[in-house]
C-alpha cells in the first residue's frame, strides 16, 4: 500500500495535480470554483476528459472496495485497514508538500485545465 497508493496514487498523480490545481483556482477564480473548490481541485469537473472518466471510476472503485472490505473478517481487515492507513499518510504528507510548493510557484505539475478556458 505503501508503495502502490501512497508513492504512486498520491505522490506521483493526485497530490501533485490537487495542488497544481488549488494553485490554478487561486489565480483564476469564479463562483462554480470556487464553491467547488475540494470537486474542481481533486478534478471532478472542469478538467480533461479522459483524465475526468478516470477520476470518477477510480471514485467508485474506492466506494465498491469500502463496501466489500466492511465485511472482511478479522484479521484480513485489520491488515486491509492498516495499508489504508499508511497509504493515506503518505498522501497527506505529499499533499502538504505539493501545497506548499504551489504556495511559493514552484510547483511544476500540470493542472489539466481545458485549453479552450485557460483565459477564463
Amino acid at each position: 500500500m505503501a508503495y502502490g497508493k501512497g508513492y504512486r496514487g498520491f505522490q506521483k498523480g493526485f497530490s501533485p495535480r490537487v495542488a497544481a490545481r488549488a494553485a490554478y483556482l487561486r489565480r483564476h477564480p469564479t463562483l462554480l470554483r470556487t464553491l467547488l473548490a475540494p470537486f474542481f481541485c481533486m478534478g471532478f469537473f472542469h478538467i480533461v476528459r479522459r483524465q475526468q472518466i478516470v477520476i470518477i471510476a477510480l471514485t467508485v472503485m474506492i466506494v465498491i472496495f469500502v463496501i466489500v472490505a466492511r465485511q472482511l473478517p478479522q484479521p484480513w481487515r485489520g491488515m486491509v485497514d492498516m495499508g489504508v492507513v499508511i497509504g493515506l499518510t503518505w498522501g497527506v504528507i505529499s499533499l502538504a508538500f505539493f501545497a506548499i510548493q504551489a504556495l511559493k510557484g514552484q510547483l511544476d505539475a500540470s493542472h489539466e485545465v481545458p485549453e479552450k478556458t485557460l483565459t477564463t
